[in-house]
């Protein structure tokens, strides 16, 4: 756990903690609370209520959607990341990124489409919401006709 792709954990020591370690290959799809620190591969997407961090050598190849992103492996899908993503000097993301914030260091690469602004996933429930279900919504909320001689 020696390298610098750590600053969501320093924040949350006493938090769970799931660990991908360099040696470890998850062929699938992960979802848990807390933290996942990936410095293996995971095949397969991830979704948590806490962060990601991708270590220089930890790699996924699925989309992610967690509260906090930060990536200094290789992440090759879309990330959702409600309140921050972080491309470090080493990362790389091939797929669209969603967030409120991002921050992207120098030398780091990006291939894809960045949208900035509150996150349209429910990550806390563990479900994404659909832009159809949010446009059903709104077609329910039309004004009625009022009727007038009552």
């Amino acid at each position: 756990m020696g390298d610098k792709a750590g600053g969501a954990l320093g924040r949350e020591p006493n938090k769970d903690v799931s660990v991908v370690g360099p040696d470890m290959k998850i062929l699938g799809g992960v979802k848990c609370e807390g933290t996942i620190r990936v410095q293996g591969k995971i095949g397969g997407p991830v979704q948590t209520s806490g962060p990601v961090v991708v270590g220089k050598r930890g790699r996924i190849d699925g989309d992610v959607e967690a509260v906090e992103v930060v990536v200094a492996g290789t992440v090759m899908g879309s990330i959702v990341g409600a309140r921050r993503v972080e491309l470090r000097e080493t990362g790389r993301i091939k797929g669209d990124i969603q967030t409120d914030r991002m921050k992207v260091d120098e030398g780091a690469r990006f291939e894809g489409h960045l949208r900035l602004g509150k996150s349209t996933s429910n990550i806390a429930a563990g479900s994404p919401t659909s832009s159809k279900h949010r446009e059903d919504k709104t077609e329910k909320r039309r004004p009625r006709p009022k009727t007038v001689g009552r």
